[in-house]
């Protein structure tokens, strides 16, 4: 499983970014950044909608697992709760 993260916008404008394989992360973390993805149903979800707000954070979240491969792009303020909290949580593992 490989991870690509990147978290854009918002008053600064500086990009925070990851880019990871799962063994990278510690187990405990790469756990729930799993069952994240599982309960948003990333691979199947609607595309969430994005947002008009200025300074909005847009962010963009490219998930490669088994042969499958999506990348969503919202907006942190417009996701779902699921993506929010994926999104929460690969923050977390970024950098500037």
């Amino acid at each position: 499983m490989r991870f690509r993260f990147q978290l854009s916008g918002g008053l600064i404008g500086k990009s925070k970014k990851l880019d990871k394989e799962a063994e990278e992360f510690p187990s405990e973390e790469l756990a729930k950044i799993r069952e994240l993805v599982r309960q948003s149903d990333f691979f199947n979800m609607p595309e969430p909608q994005r947002s008009n707000i200025p300074d909005a954070h847009t962010a963009m979240i490219h998930i490669e697992d088994e042969g499958c491969s999506r990348t969503i792009v919202c907006t942190r303020e417009t996701a779902p709760p699921a993506l929010k909290e994926l999104i929460k949580e690969l923050e977390k593992f970024a950098s500037y």
